[in-house]
């Protein structure tokens, strides 16, 4: 028996202007919350040493968004509608257009909601949604249509009739209340969704996110502008986008709401006002998803089965392909002038400046999963180096520290970046005045997160390379090296 605390379906009076038309669009919610015991049996998603493209689009293998109308539906329409019917279409090889392989939103609704309320008010959470599915089932869209939503009486179906179950759920994002998600979430988010499974997720929206137009982004948060009245609504998301630092998403508003149906939203605003996240356990593997028009270029060092560069190098070389390519970059040599070295030897490094001002980022990811942040800042704020600045590591000489190479063997990589500005992301990664040296194992004390170290400043850089804190500026000018080693017995 699961306890469910009722939470009103919030109706909002939404009027959209354009050139030469005002529409008058009521939308509804109905997401409540979810019990604070049910989150502790459930199993957790961790976040794993390896790649994360740049970006991620599974729409194209979902149905085309549906419209809940003026009821509290929105639960049933992201676990039944969204997300168990993009399994089904992999697992069956059916057309997303096809409603006998389409989950019904109406069965599903009709079982998990408070029937004391009216529909307009009575909503659920994901978390019930989804063991009633995996309890039970629900019939296809053919069999029970969305014009049954409000009924209250539900025919019964023989149990060959109900299919669409589901094995279980897991918990990506755990409730927490009155602060921001840990800023981990979006890894372990962007993770499920390189593999190729959606996110389920509950958020506080109010007018402004109704307001929604076109591939715009959602930025703001409910906190920040009590735009009219906020409530919490259940949606499904299907990609992501590094460079916009944005998650897509099939909402259930119809087709005239933002993209055909389809949103972004900002992750700083899903950060901000998200509620929790889970995914499905429809006991199906989902394929690879294809890459994103525009994303897959040929590159010698890309991150696939074509490549011949290993990761994390891969993905650095990714994130940093413009940086790569600026006509002053830092320099990167090893005194030795080799780039192999067995176990015992000294690894002495030489890292020269670019030719103009810059905040410089040494970083040394090695085949453990630590991560060497070889040049911290020094007091509070990082100084600027002058350009052609030079600067020595592992030599021994001079009070530094001397480079010994050690097991396990493997590919490493050591990562210059210079910008004029100074990459507040990268910095948060590091205490004062410390250099940081986390195993991949360990929690990341600077970050508190449960990121691996290289997955973390990957991540960082990704961010701080796309922010930019003067809109009405030009992007900051950064400039990057890259030097690849190997480690043998």
């Amino acid at each position: 028996m699961w306890t469910r605390r009722f939470c009103a379906a919030l109706a909002l009076q939404l009027i959209c202007t354009g050139p030469s038309l005002a529409v008058d669009r009521i939308y509804a919610l109905g997401d409540d919350p979810v019990d604070p015991k049910e989150w502790v049996s459930l199993p957790k998603v961790t976040i794993a040493r390896g790649y994360l493209p740049e970006a991620v689009d599974l729409s194209a293998r979902f149905p085309e968004p549906g419209d809940q109308g003026k009821t509290g539906s929105c639960v049933a329409w992201a676990t039944a509608y969204a997300t168990r019917s993009y399994y089904n279409f992999i697992e069956k090889g059916t057309s997303r257009r096809d409603a006998g392989s389409i989950a019904s939103p109406a069965y599903l609704y009709a079982k998990i909601r408070d029937k004391n309320q009216s529909c307009q008010t009575s909503g659920s959470n994901i978390v019930i949604a989804l063991k009633y599915l995996e309890e039970n089932g629900v019939p296809a869209l053919a069999d029970y249509g969305t014009a049954a939503l409000c009924e209250t009486a539900v025919p019964s179906f023989p149990a060959s009739r109900l299919g669409f179950r589901v094995k279980g759920l897991r918990a990506v994002q755990l409730p927490t209340p009155g602060n921001p998600a840990p800023r981990a979430s979006l890894d372990k988010i962007k993770q499920e969704l390189a593999t190729g499974n959606p996110v389920l997720f509950s958020m506080k929206v109010d007018r402004k996110f109704m307001r929604l137009s076109g591939a715009n982004i959602y930025r703001s948060t409910v906190k920040e502008r009590r735009d009219g009245d906020a409530g919490s609504h259940a949606m499904t998301m299907v990609g992501y986008d590094d460079q916009r630092q944005a998650f897509r998403v099939i909402n259930s508003w119809g087709r005239d709401w933002a993209d055909d149906g389809f949103g972004w939203i900002s992750y700083d605003s899903y950060l901000k006002d998200s509620n929790y996240a889970v995914v499905m356990d429809a006991g199906v593997t989902p394929p690879k998803p294809d890459p994103v028009p525009g994303r897959d270029a040929p590159n010698p060092n890309a991150c696939d089965d074509k490549g011949t560069t290993p990761w994390p190098a891969c993905e650095a070389y990714e994130k940093l392909s413009k940086p790569l390519t600026a006509s002053s970059r830092p320099r990167i040599e090893t005194s030795e002038g080799k780039a192999t070295f067995k176990y015992g030897d000294t690894l002495s490094l030489t890292v020269t400046a670019p030719n103009f001002p810059s905040f410089l980022y040494l970083v040394y990811l090695q085949t453990d999963g630590t991560a060497v942040n070889l040049l911290p800042r020094r007091g509070a704020v990082r100084q600027q180096v002058a350009r052609n600045s030079v600067f020595k590591f592992g030599d021994g000489e001079e009070g530094r520290s001397r480079f010994r190479v050690g097991a396990p063997a493997g590919p490493e990589v050591v990562i210059a970046i210079a910008s004029r500005s100074p990459i507040a992301e990268l910095e948060a990664l590091e205490s004062e005045g410390k250099t940081y040296r986390v195993a991949a194992s360990a929690k990341n004390p600077q970050t508190n997160t449960e990121s691996p170290p290289e997955r973390a400043f990957l991540s960082a850089l990704q961010t701080g390379l796309a922010a930019q804190p003067d809109p009405s500026a030009p992007q900051r000018e950064v400039s990057a090296e890259i030097f690849r080693l190997t480690v043998e017995p």
